[in-house]
């Protein structure tokens, strides 16, 4: 080894190794209101950039903002990671955790009865973008009615409770 013994090579991967790595958590989350429960869970993207939900889904009560807030906290906590993009017949799995968690059998009725937020995160900025007629095939995003916060505000469970309130 020119010119570095192997102690030396050795200590240095050590030393290394127990640095630790920046962790990355997951920048995207879908938040629904339904029946009076809020729903989130994170989005990861796949190999082909899609991006789906992934982790587990995190509910809390309407008329607990405090609640509501941890709920969003604990969804934008999943470690951000590629998933593969799952085949045609892999679809219902994806799935399966929200309906489960709204407690209905399909993403139509899921739709039906809720209003959803798009949740984006830049650094430590939240934009939470609310839907008009999410039940006609995703309905459409109100850019222009984005309620943004930081995600440590202590009144981030209010802030989408108002991006709620706007959806139409």
């Amino acid at each position: 080894m020119s010119g570095v013994s192997k102690s030396v090579l050795s200590r240095l991967l050590n030393r290394w190794a127990w640095l630790e790595k920046p962790s990355k958590t997951a920048t995207s989350a879908s938040a629904y209101l339904r029946s009076g429960k809020v729903l989130i869970q994170a989005n990861l993207p796949t190999t082909t950039g899609l991006m789906i939900a992934s982790g587990p889904v995190h509910t809390a009560p309407h008329d607990n903002p405090d609640a509501v807030g941890e709920a969003l906290r604990a969804a934008l906590s999943l470690p951000y990671d590629t998933l593969p993009h799952p085949h045609q017949d892999k679809w219902p799995s994806v799935q399966t955790p929200m309906l489960a968690a709204a407690g209905v059998r399909s993403w139509k009725t899921l739709a039906k009865g809720s209003k959803a937020v798009g949740v984006t995160l830049n650094g430590a900025d939240l934009q939470l973008t609310p839907t008009t007629h999410y039940d006609q095939a995703g309905g459409t995003a109100l850019e222009e009615d984005t309620v943004r916060c930081e995600l440590a505000h202590s009144k981030l469970g209010a802030a989408l409770l108002e991006a709620f309130a706007r959806c139409q």
